[in-house]
């Protein structure tokens, strides 16, 4: 299925559920496991969205770089801290 331009599955495995996302530079990203497919689907559609989120405001980030509305340090902790929020998300799952 599509959700929000990307293409998500969820596979029922030996395990559990895997929600899989084909994501647009990482590849396929298999999240495992889960005790149903529901779980696995809103997992995966939140690490989506989340991405979608963090991707428009790493763009901000670099044209306030560009614009020297930030410096190189900014830009790096600030574009640290964006990715680790959308690394919470799977952590807060567990």
């Amino acid at each position: 299925m599509n959700y929000l331009g990307q293409k998500i599955e969820v596979l029922e495995t030996e395990l559990g559920w895997m929600g899989v996302w084909y994501h647009h530079l990482a590849g396929r990203i298999e999240i495992k496991f889960f005790p149903s497919a529901q779980d696995a689907l809103e997992l995966v559609m939140e690490l989506i969205r989340q991405d979608l989120a963090v991707v428009s405001l790493l763009r901000l980030l670099d044209e306030w770089r560009d614009y020297d509305i930030v410096d190189e340090w900014e830009h790096g902790a600030a574009a640290d801290s964006l990715v680790q929020s959308v690394l919470a998300v799977l952590s807060s799952s567990r």
